[in-house]
Parts: structure tokens; sequence; C-alpha cells
């Protein structure tokens, strides 16, 4: 039997299949872990401080949400710019010169 000696690209090639193998055995087991997790009565059954908070929240304030939408609304929800006044918008911009602060001789 001949033994070769490994070169620099294939002990990378077998580190990162190495590497590959245990990040392949270690999602396999967080998915393990979660699925097991999802399906016990007590994982089903818990909420978090910040969910009853929010939930409590809604109840004592119905209106909230819609008053949340309506604030959006009335600072991102933009009527939309016709083609004309965007293309005037675009023509009448003027180029700024290469170093601000210099005074025009």
């Amino acid at each position: 039997m001949i033994w070769a000696i490994p070169s620099p690209q294939s002990k990378s090639l077998l580190i990162t299949a190495a590497l590959q193998g245990k990040m392949r055995l270690r999602l396999f087991f967080y998915l393990l872990i979660a699925i097991i997790m999802k399906f016990t009565k007590q994982f089903q059954l818990y909420q978090s401080e910040a969910t009853q908070f929010i939930q409590s929240l809604k109840k004592a304030n119905p209106q909230l949400e819609q008053s949340q939408r309506d604030g959006r609304a009335l600072l991102w929800d933009k009527a939309p710019i016709d083609l004309a006044t965007q293309k005037d918008a675009i023509e009448s911009n003027v180029d700024q010169q290469a170093y601000v602060y210099q005074n025009k001789a």
C-alpha cells in the first residue's frame, strides 16, 4: 500500500467536510428538540411575560390596533406620485460641486 502525503487543499476539504457533518448533526438535534418541545403540553401552554402583557393591553384597549394602523398610515403611507411630477423633480436637481466648501471662482 502506498501512503500519500495529503496536500493543504485536501486537508482543508476534509476539515470542511467534517465541519459540515458536525453542523448537520447539530441542526438535526436542534430540530429534534424543537419538534419534541412543540408536541409537549407544557410548551404549548407557555406564554412569555411580553406576550401576556400585549394580550392584556389589547383586551384593555380594543381600539389600539386600529390607532396603530392610523398612525402608520399618517407617517408612511403616501399617495403615489405621478410620472410627470417625478420627472420634473429629477430634472430640476442641481449637481453638487466636487468639493462643497470651495467657493466658485
